[in-house]
């Protein structure tokens, strides 16, 4: 941690600022009714507070920040505090929608709760802040950020959990128990808009603050098998980073290869926990994607160009060649490749080649003259001058001298994984 006082610092700042509370919970646990300012006690004056921390889902993976509501519709922000062992750090309770009387009606007969606890219900609401929605998720993006260095180093899960009896099975809320105001589904929809945007730009950090952002509205489970809800959501998310990546002139045969990846990824999981970290890996993917082949910038004559090169590249490649299929003039094709790229034709089908080349040589165990002639030269001779002029050395001292990064059995399966 950058500061060793760090949580009450954050505990007076997240007060002063919003005046939602915040602690720190320590074994034994014994101040959890400060959870709910005594709220649960005053209606069931057995409540055993325990209840709450062992029929809570199990808080406890590393680099995860948990936004949970609970049967009052409360809502906390929890994860495990990284200095102290067996502990957490809670922001809340805080409400996202107005207390008014239709809400109290709506919590007494959730929890089936007599008339005569309406004012109990009413000052406990009155005690606890009234937030945007997009107001907590930045706040939980700033405190993931800077507790794991970023917001490639965290996720984010919603839970709904039914607390509020002793009864400890706490099974998740049904469907129609979930409410769903339309401020609520709107914030959804924005933010959801906020992470396809940041994808079609290539633009990974806001893209991961948008997902985690994302993350943190509430999904309804379709079906009773968690596992294929699960699934059934990352379908929707690979479906829309490859619409989001389409925006951005990005090939189809691209953005084939790497949603029908995904697809089978998602199949092939056995748990949520590879669902969450595949999601994210998802995002970072198809941002690197967009930032390696989009063609936004380019005239329709120059994103056909360079579509040509980059599936041709083991062919030999010209001007005149390239200009015939394009039925272009070359002279005209060669001004404006020269003035989009500010780099030749010809030097750029060199620098595509030599940049596979040096690819192949990390992640395979290919002869020199196999590597070349995967990338369209047939002359050993002068794929190694041009290969020496851009990297420094020989292509065969490069082999002796590089680390394989890539076990051989998961070699690239095709060039176009090479090219993203």
């Amino acid at each position: 941690m950058k500061q060793p006082n760090i949580f009450a610092f954050l505990t007076d700042l997240l007060y002063a600022t919003l005046k939602v509370h915040s602690a720190v919970l320590t074994p034994p646990f014994e101040s959890l009714e400060q959870i709910d300012f005594g709220l649960r006690r005053k209606i069931w004056s057995d409540f055993d507070y325990q209840t709450l921390l062992y029929g809570a889902p199990n808080v406890t993976f590393d680099n995860s920040i948990y936004f949970m509501e609970d049967n009052f519709y409360s809502h906390y922000i929890i994860f495990k505090h990284p200095e102290i062992a067996n502990s957490y750090y809670y922001v809340g309770p805080f409400l996202t929608r107005t207390a008014d009387d239709t809400f109290l009606s709506e919590i007494l007969q959730k929890n089936q709760l007599s008339e005569n606890m309406r004012d109990s219900l009413r000052t406990y609401y009155d005690t606890i802040p009234q937030l945007e929605m997009r107001t907590m998720i930045a706040t939980l993006n700033t405190i993931g950020s800077y507790l794991y260095g970023g917001p490639e180093s965290y996720l984010v899960h919603f839970i709904t959990e039914n607390w509020g009896t002793n009864d400890v099975s706490y099974e998740s809320s049904s469907t129609p128990e979930l409410y769903l105001s339309m401020d609520v589904m709107e914030e959804r929809y924005r933010m959801e808009n906020e992470l396809l945007e940041a994808i079609s730009r290539g633009d990974r950090r806001n893209a991961l603050k948008s997902f985690h952002a994302f993350s943190c509205t509430r999904f309804e489970n379709r079906t009773k098998d968690l596992l294929r809800d699960a699934k059934n959501r990352l379908v929707i998310l690979n479906t829309l980073c490859r619409k989001a990546a389409e925006k951005s002139f990005v090939h189809p045969i691209y953005l084939n290869e790497i949603s029908t990846s995904y697809a089978l990824q998602i199949e092939d999981s056995s748990s949520v926990e590879n669902l969450n970290a595949l999601m994210l890996d998802m995002i970072r993917r198809y941002c690197l994607l967009v930032q390696n082949q989009s063609m936004m910038n380019y005239s329709p004559v120059i994103r056909k160009a360079l579509n040509y090169i980059h599936f041709n590249l083991h062919h030999p490649l010209s001007l005149k060649s390239i200009a015939e299929v394009l039925n272009v003039n070359p002279n005209y094709l060669s001004t404006i490749f020269k003035k989009e790229l500010e780099i030749t034709l010809t030097e750029f089908i060199n620098q595509q080649r030599i940049h596979i080349a040096v690819k192949l040589l990390n992640t395979t165990d290919l002869q020199i003259q196999d590597v070349a002639w995967n990338v369209g030269m047939n002359d050993v001779n002068y794929f190694t001058k041009l290969f020496k002029k851009a990297v420094g050395v020989t292509p065969s001292c490069y082999k002796k001298n590089i680390k394989r990064t890539t076990p051989y059995d998961n070699q690239p399966s095709s060039i176009t994984q090479i090219l993203i």
